[in-house]
């Protein structure tokens, strides 16, 4: 009977042994592997003339386009300077000036009014080859220079017909284009190539506030040592105003709203044909030699001179540099180091070096 229920105890046993080796045995763990970090965003890609994020769907490898604009008073007010990433002023004859809107990222379906070129303009225009340049005409040693430029792509009122047309009253200042026009015209197709250029922007100062003022200084105690003298304020930068004669008188004047600087002219507001006050983000005075002794001003654009850069409420007061036509002019400041510009558009003044600006 014993033997019989050892037997049995051994068989029971054996049965258990056999139901665990036949279940399922889990898989080993293994440790949380730690989550892979998302890769960063891609950089925006930026418009080489404004330094701001290309509009979406944009060929930023497109040439730019530059368009001269009338200034004499029959011609206000003007159309499509108010998108033009940089706008130059240059003096012309009867101490008047004339604009040379640039457009990259910026375009502008009425463009005007449209009058003729001078010598000074390719040799600004060289600098962001590939360029195309339109223009109502000019003398046979202007029209020649700007077939000759490298870069300067031609395109003429009078070879660019179709791209131009004349309306209304006020002739000659009543020609217009739109640079979907310049753009269509065969010899601007197969330019390619981004604009070069030494402007420096800096997205960051388009973002941040200006400077608070100064604190005042504190007040010592009587018997106790004065206090240090602080450290002269930088430049002002609210507002610029020059002349480039009696006829042409100019201001600029920030805008904290806007975070912009708006332009005046002989006193009062310089409205577009919109009704918005033209302005900039960035104002530029360059101090260029000038000879005015033929018919019309020669400006000479390249070695060196004086400028005053304005940008967030802020002037910055160095030099402009371009050592030949084939360089791109940078600007540095006091100590030859670079100064940069705020994310925006960019009105660049070529002053006389006989004329002053003055700061507030």
């Amino acid at each position: 009977m014993r033997r019989l229920l050892l037997i049995l105890l051994f068989l029971v046993a054996l049965v258990a042994t056999a139901c665990r080796d036949s279940e399922p045995q889990a898989a080993p763990t293994r440790a949380p592997s730690p989550e892979a970090s998302p890769p960063p965003p891609p950089e925006p890609i930026r418009c080489p003339l404004t330094g701001v994020e290309a509009p979406p769907g944009l060929d930023v490898n497109r040439p730019a386009l530059a368009v001269k604009i009338d200034n004499h008073p029959a011609a206000r007010p003007q159309t499509g300077l108010e998108t033009a990433d940089i706008v130059y002023e240059e003096l012309v004859e009867g101490g008047l000036t004339r604009f040379m809107g640039i457009y990259h990222c910026g375009d502008a379906a009425d463009l005007g009014p449209t009058r003729s070129a001078r010598a000074v303009d390719p040799d600004i225009l060289t600098q962001y080859a590939p360029v195309l340049f339109a223009y109502s005409g000019g003398s046979p040693n202007v029209t020649n220079k700007v077939g000759r430029t490298p870069g300067v792509i031609n395109l003429v009122h009078g070879s660019n017909g179709p791209a131009y047309a004349r309306r209304g009253g006020r002739a000659p200042h009543n020609l217009y284009t739109s640079t979907d026009k310049i753009r269509s015209r065969p010899a601007a197709q197969g330019v390619v190539g981004a604009p070069r250029t030494g402007l420096i922007f800096n997205p960051k100062l388009a973002e941040a506030p200006p400077p608070p003022p100064p604190a005042p200084p504190p007040v010592a105690s009587p018997g106790a040592p004065a206090p240090p003298a602080p450290p002269p304020p930088g430049p002002p930068g609210n507002k610029v105003s020059f002349s480039y004669s009696g006829a042409a008188v100019v201001s600029y004047s920030w805008d904290p709203a806007g975070r912009r600087y708006l332009r005046f002219q002989g006193g009062s507001p310089h409205k577009a044909a919109s009704g918005a006050q033209l302005g900039g983000t960035n104002v530029v005075v360059m101090k260029v030699p000038v000879d005015r002794r033929g018919s019309s001003p020669e400006i000479a654009v390249t070695e060196s001179g004086e400028a005053i850069v304005l940008r967030n409420g802020q002037a910055v007061q160095g030099h402009w540099v371009r050592p030949g036509y084939g360089d791109q002019t940078t600007l540095v400041d006091a100590a030859g180091k670079p100064i940069e510009l705020a994310a925006g558009n960019t009105w660049i003044n070529l002053l006389p070096n006989d004329r002053a600006a003055t700061l507030e």
